[in-house]
């Protein structure tokens, strides 16, 4: 369902910063709204971190309100200069690169001056004169299980070693140890957000016009990406057997996000009604309440939670966030077709993944792979359970290594006996 925005009487906002030794304390901003849709997340949903990385950031009262609230807003998680600037300023790095590459295979005209332009404008140019395929090199987790997904191995990686880092880096495990326990997992579904103003908009759409491309069309996936993104979980978009999992996502701002650029909205407590798709009740959206985010900060949420854009008014604007998705270690996933790997573990320690280039190759060999056997990757909303497990179980015993990435060339992996057995189970029923 849609989410529809009138505000009826201007934002207030404050903002207090308190010094005390090395610890920063940051309050809550407080926004005053008329629509009880865009309001902003009260002080007592939010719990206000200090810059020391003290091991008891997620305490027993915060772990308790994840699972009745299903999120947690933690301010100040991240290092906006030291962490977060470094992904940033490499991102921008690979962004301009592939812009350029898709504006000179579409002979556009927008690539005179395209350095001088502003970041969201670049990004803008280079998604509509690519039609897409831009925004599919950066973020391929949901278009490689598609079939007309086409990996691009000609184009600079997008798996870059600055992402990886930011993957692990140890105050977001700290976070997430006391709602995954110790041995904790990196999903392959990592997504990077990106929502433009109308302004970038326009541009987007005429460079995809001089090219002779398509943009954003009626529920197209790019639309999710950079259009405001309607109410939904994301548990649905998995194998079935990793819909059982429990999986946090890790939602972290590059940028100022607020009501008037797309923040983040949640509905408090939904993820506790189980998987479900839209349509969803609309007195239960009414209870969205909007999560403004700086640099730093760090949103936690269960994947069953609904979640959606708040509406993007202002023309210039420039969102931009990462959304890492983690799980406890040996679980199902819900994309075994894809790598994840072992981020944190007490009872292995030698077992943590901690290669970037070599996580970029197995991502590689993936991409490649799915490419090649399109037809053969099950569809999250085709695939019974039974299917799922075999497939899920297939893939865990042949990619227990890196190695085992680079030979998925082979028919074998994607049909084997047992999937196919698992089919017959799913349609007959069975237990």
């Amino acid at each position: 369902m849609p989410f529809t925005f009138r505000q009826t009487v201007p934002l207030v906002a404050s903002r207090s910063f308190y010094q005390i030794g090395r610890v920063r304390y940051r309050l809550v901003r407080t926004i005053t709204h008329a629509v009880d849709p865009t309001r902003v997340a009260p002080q007592n949903a939010t719990v206000i971190s200090a810059a020391l990385r003290y091991p008891d950031l997620v305490g027993p009262a915060e772990v308790r309100r994840y699972h009745e609230e299903g999120y947690l807003l933690l301010r100040g998680v991240l290092d906006p200069d030291a962490e977060l600037a470094r992904l940033r300023d490499a991102y921008v790095v690979l962004m301009d690169h592939l812009g350029e590459c898709f504006l000179r295979a579409a002979n556009s005209p927008y690539l005179e001056g395209f350095a001088d332009r502003p970041m969201p404008e670049r990004f803008g140019v280079a998604l509509g004169a690519s039609g897409g395929e831009f925004l599919d090199h950066l973020d391929p987790a949901l278009r490689a299980g598609s079939s007309d997904y086409r990996f691009r191995a000609d184009l600079p990686t997008a798996q870059i070693p600055e992402l990886f880092a930011l993957m692990r880096a140890p105050a977001l495990l700290d976070a997430l140890e006391p709602l995954l326990g110790a041995e904790i997992e990196v999903a392959p579904g990592y997504h990077v957000n990106h929502k433009l103003g109308s302004s970038q908009l326009e541009l987007t759409r005429a460079a995809a016009a001089a090219a002779g491309r398509e943009i954003f069309h009626e529920a197209g996936y790019h639309s999710w990406h950079v259009l405001q993104t309607p109410w939904h979980a994301d548990v649905p978009w998995l194998l079935a057997d990793g819909r059982r999992t429990p999986v946090v996502t890790a939602w972290i701002p590059t940028t100022e996000a607020t009501v008037s650029n797309g923040a983040l909205m949640v509905v408090p407590g939904s993820h506790r009604q189980g998987i479900r798709m839209a349509p969803f009740p609309e007195e239960e959206l009414q209870r969205g309440i909007a999560l403004e985010t700086e640099p730093g900060d760090v949103i936690l949420f269960d994947n069953k939670l609904l979640h959606a854009s708040a509406p993007i008014r202002d023309a210039n604007s420039f969102r931009w966030a990462f959304n890492f998705r983690y799980l406890p270690a040996g679980q199902a996933n819900g994309r075994p077709y894809l790598p994840g790997f072992l981020a944190r573990s007490t009872a292995n320690p030698e077992r943590v993944f901690s290669d970037p280039r070599l996580w970029a190759a197995m991502w590689r060999a993936a991409l490649l792979a799915a490419t090649q056997y399109a037809q053969r990757v099950p569809s999250a909303a085709t695939t019974g359970l039974h299917e799922a497990r075999a497939f899920s179980k297939r893939w865990r015993e042949l990619t227990a290594d890196p190695e085992g990435w680079q030979e998925l060339d082979d028919k074998r992996v994607w049909d084997f006996p047992a999937r196919w057995w698992g089919r017959v189970q799913d349609r007959l029923g069975l237990g």
